[in-house]
């Protein structure tokens, strides 16, 4: 198991099985870039043989072959790519809910009604930890993957087709940019979001643990 986080620091995502199981993802993607550049050249090489004219039994089977074991390998890629995916981010939001389940037994007790409102650390346990789940499992995991998927197969557009890979390349770079002129407003937002969150989670944990309160002042349509 990782070792514990040390006080008020969150576990680093890519530390101890989980920067193998990063390692595992970049050399799927690489093994689907060299699939992708395969499956271009199986298709290329049947199209021209066919166009050339009437082509043995035999060839007709061996395309048919290596197609299947190219399709069969990429779909076991696929499933691959799921399954450390999703073993990231389980693994790191199961260490991060711990670590807060240390800094809160940790933290002095507080006097009841008094105190910061316990809404953002509910939000915390429940939908931040979920976040954190699917940006590693669905954003950092794919991106592990992609980016070694996309790297080879613009080598393989720079050697069969120069101009393809050029314009490729511009519309990547292009999208990177506004990804990142995006950022800054993105995580302003996202903070503002958050913020609203814990006061809604706040709102309803204080309402439902005071149940009784409510209905003997008949606030309960408020």
């Amino acid at each position: 198991m990782n070792a514990a986080a040390p006080a008020g620091r969150l576990p680093r995502l890519l530390a101890g099985r989980r920067r193998r199981t990063f390692a595992a993802l970049v050399a799927v993607g690489l093994a689907q870039a060299t699939g992708a550049v395969l499956w271009a050249l199986l298709v290329s090489r049947a199209v021209a043989g066919m166009t050339a004219g009437p082509q043995p039994a035999r060839t007709l089977v061996a395309w048919a072959a290596a197609a299947a074991g190219l399709a069969a390998a990429v779909g076991a890629l696929r499933c691959a790519e799921r399954v450390l995916a999703e073993r990231l981010g389980q693994s790191w939001s199961a260490e991060v809910r711990l670590a807060l389940f240390r800094r809160v037994t940790a933290a002095p007790l507080r006097t009841p009604g008094r105190g910061r409102s316990t809404g953002g650390t509910t939000l915390r346990m429940t939908g931040d930890l979920s976040a954190l789940r699917r940006w590693a499992s669905l954003g950092l995991a794919r991106l592990a993957v992609a980016l070694p998927l996309l790297a080879g197969c613009l080598v393989a557009f720079a050697v069969i087709a120069p101009a393809a890979a050029a314009a490729a390349g511009v519309v990547l770079a292009a999208g990177g940019a506004a990804a990142v002129a995006l950022s800054s407003w993105l995580r302003a937002a996202d903070r503002a979001a958050r913020s609203r969150q814990a006061r809604v989670a706040a709102h309803v944990v204080e309402r439902i643990g005071c149940g009784q309160v409510v209905r003997a002042f008949g606030r309960e349509r408020a």
